[in-house]
């Protein structure tokens, strides 16, 4: 009867008994029935996440379809619709002509010697004339400065001829005063005498 037992397994009873009440056992065991039959509240948030996502998608698909039919039923709206559509296609190609020119522009710069050589007098032309209307504008400067300094130095002269004209003048009535009181004084002697 012992080998019996033994084949199926109740003489190694104890030792299984031990190994399936330790800690680790108990550990895995626990683990499992966690993963097997715990529901996982990441799955339940995630779940629920996607079914509001779902009804908000939803409640947007009906907004946008009642948009259409109204758009399809104002012509205000649709003719509105179709100027800015009109409006975008033309700015599309004003920049793509834009785009186009300047890389023609680049690839003739590039490719055609006598291309580079018109652009190069051209610039140079340019710079020329920037020259010179700098210089004239600089000489025309000069010229203001020095007829303002020229207007400076002539009321300064002016002034002091003023000055002179003034202080002969008051000279001059000073001696007439002088001498019209040196004849009173003469007259006024002459009587007294």
């Amino acid at each position: 009867s012992s080998g019996i037992n033994a084949e199926y397994g109740v003489a190694n009873d104890t030792a299984k008994q031990r190994q399936w009440n330790s800690a680790r056992c108990m550990e895995r065991s626990v683990e499992a029935y966690r993963e097997n039959f715990v529901p996982d509240k990441k799955g339940e948030m995630l779940a629920e996440r996607r079914r509001n996502l779902a009804h908000l998608l939803q409640q947007e698909n009906i907004e946008y379809a009642a948009e259409l039919r109204n758009t399809r039923l104002n012509p205000t709206i649709v003719g509105d619709m179709s100027e800015r559509v009109a409006c975008l296609r033309e700015q599309k190609e004003i920049q793509r002509k834009k785009v186009a020119e300047e890389k023609m522009k680049q690839h003739l710069r590039l490719n055609a010697p006598e291309l580079r050589n018109l652009n190069s007098e051209m610039l140079k032309q340019e710079v020329e004339r920037g020259w010179l209307t700098q210089r004239e504008h600089n000489q025309k400067l000069e010229e203001e400065k020095k007829k303002a300094k020229l207007e400076e130095i002539m009321e300064e002269e002016r002034a002091k001829i003023r000055y002179e004209l003034e202080r002969k003048q008051a000279e001059e009535e000073r001696r007439a005063d002088a001498a019209n009181q040196a004849n009173q004084l003469r007259e006024q002697m002459e009587k007294l005498r």
